[in-house]
């Protein structure tokens, strides 16, 4: 059984309020399932993320987690996973990439139970890899702004790296848009800042 609903407390995020499968039916993939199914009909219903928490004694259930796409973050006193595979599947960048590979199955991402993330200039950084048939895909979510800001795939790389994590507000701050064409083909590019409750671009 899982049930999953609206999370109250955070943005943009649907939550699973309950996993559960009955003891003698451990170790036959339903909890796989379940989980696959729940980020597939966060996608399909529109939704950016799915998050969910753990006790943290429960780390038997870690690996199955971030194998359907969760990341750990590091928390005080609790177990706390987002996952960004709903966003992904409705990238219109790169959701033809999932019509030849299997996001769950051909992802190279290296599994460890304790919390992830990579430190880069005071930000913390998800990181999910793929790899079929000598095509791979890079991308990277930015832990506390919650987006996407790096993809690297065959043909391009992109990035945005942000002046300074510590913002403040109503202060003026600088944004680097940086592009790869690796295709050898011309790429033609177009930059939208989008404005939302706490952000505006000029």
């Amino acid at each position: 059984y899982c049930k999953i609903g609206k999370w109250t407390q955070d943005e943009g995020a649907l939550y699973v309020e309950t996993l559960n499968v009955r003891p003698d039916m451990h170790g036959k993939k339903i909890g796989k399932a379940l989980m696959l199914r729940s980020v597939d009909l966060t996608a399909k219903l529109g939704w950016a993320r799915l998050d969910l928490h753990t006790w943290p004694g429960n780390t038997k259930a870690v690996p199955l987690y971030k194998r359907t796409g969760f990341f750990w973050e590091e928390r005080d006193s609790e177990v706390y996973c987002v996952n960004f595979m709903p966003a992904i599947l409705n990238n219109q960048i790169i959701s033809d990439y999932f019509e030849r590979a299997d996001w769950y199955a051909d992802s190279t991402r290296e599994i460890e139970v304790k919390p992830d993330g990579r430190e880069e200039n005071k930000f913390t950084y998800f990181t999910y890899s793929w790899e079929k048939d000598g095509e791979g895909l890079k991308l990277e979510y930015a832990r506390r702004g919650r987006g996407l800001r790096k993809i690297e795939c065959n043909e391009f790389d992109v990035e945005v790296t942000v002046e300074d994590r510590d913002l403040v507000f109503g202060k003026d701050y600088e944004v680097l848009f940086s592009f790869k064409n690796k295709s050898g083909t011309p790429l033609d590019i177009a930059i939208e800042g989008k404005d939302d409750r706490n952000l505006r671009f000029d």
